[in-house]
C-alpha cells in the first residue's frame, strides 16, 4: 500500500507537529465536549424517567429530527465520490446508520412510555410487568441518546476533516 493510500485514513488531528497550545486547545475542545454531552444525556435521562407524558413528545421530536439527520447523512453518502474520499464515504455512512438506529430506539421508548403510562393500576399485567416496562422504556432511551451521540461525533469529525480538505484545496 503507498504512502497517499494510507493518507485517506489519518486522522486530521493525528498531526505530530503540533504546538503546545494546540495540543492544549484540542483537549480543552474535546474534553469540554464530551462534559457537556454526558451532562446533558443525564439530564435528559432524568427527565425522561418522570412519570408525566410530556417526555413522549420529546421523543417523537427526537424521532423527526434523527430520521432527517439520516436522510441527509445518506443523501450526502450517495453524492461523495468513493475514490477521492474514502474515509469520509464511510463515516457519513456509519453517522447516518448510528443515526437511524437511534431514531428506532426512540420511537421504541415512546412506544414503551406510552404503554406503561396507559396501563389500567391494579391489573394483573400492570401489577407484573410495569416495572418492566419502565425499565424498559429507561434503557432504551438512554440506548437511544447514548448513539445519538455517537452519530453527532461522527458527523462532527466527517464535517471537519471535509473543511480541512476544503481549507487544503
Amino acid at each position: 500500500m503507498e504512502i497517499e493510500d494510507l493518507n485517506k485514513y489519518i486522522h486530521p488531528d493525528a498531526n505530530p507537529k503540533r504546538s503546545a497550545l494546540q495540543t492544549l486547545a484540542w483537549y480543552l475542545m474535546f474534553f469540554t465536549f464530551w462534559l457537556f454531552t454526558i451532562s446533558s444525556g443525564i439530564a435528559l435521562f432524568i427527565y425522561f424517567s418522570g412519570t408525566d407524558n410530556k417526555t413522549i413528545n420529546l421523543s417523537n421530536v427526537g424521532f423527526g429530527m434523527l430520521i432527517a439527520l439520516a436522510s441527509v447523512c445518506f443523501s450526502y453518502f450517495k453524492l461523495l465520490d468513493p475514490t477521492k474520499y474514502k474515509k469520509i464515504h464511510i463515516d457519513v455512512q456509519n453517522s447516518g446508520e448510528l443515526f437511524l438506529a437511534s431514531a428506532i430506539a426512540f420511537i421504541v421508548s415512546s412506544a414503551l412510555k406510552y404503554s406503561w403510562t396507559v396501563m389500567a393500576p391494579g391489573s394483573f399485567f400492570s401489577n407484573w410487568f410495569s416495572s418492566v416496562i419502565r425499565i424498559s422504556y429507561n434503557v432504551s432511551f438512554f440506548v437511544a441518546e447514548v448513539v445519538c451521540i455517537f452519530g453527532l461525533a461522527k458527523l462532527v469529525d466527517v464535517l471537519y476533516f471535509r473543511a480541512i480538505a476544503l481549507k487544503a484545496k
